[in-house]
C-alpha cells in the first residue's frame, strides 16, 4: 500500500514537474513577446512625434 501510494506521488511529481516547465516556457514566450509590443510601441511613438514636429513646421511655414 504504501509503494503504491509513493508511485503515485512520484508520478505527480513528475507531472507538475512537466506543467511547471510548460508554463516557464509559456512565461518565457510572453515575456519576449510583451518586449517585442514595447519596442514597437517605442518606434510609433518616435514616428509620431516626427509626425507631429513635421506638421508644426508645415503650420508654421503656412502663417
Amino acid at each position: 500500500k504504501a509503494e503504491e501510494r509513493a508511485s503515485e506521488l512520484r508520478e505527480e511529481l513528475e507531472k507538475t514537474k512537466r506543467e511547471r516547465g510548460e508554463e516557464l516556457l509559456r512565461c518565457e514566450a510572453s515575456e519576449k513577446e510583451l518586449h517585442e509590443v514595447r519596442s514597437h510601441l517605442g518606434n510609433a511613438q518616435r514616428l509620431l512625434k516626427e509626425a507631429r514636429v513635421r506638421a508644426r513646421k508645415m503650420d508654421d511655414e503656412l502663417l
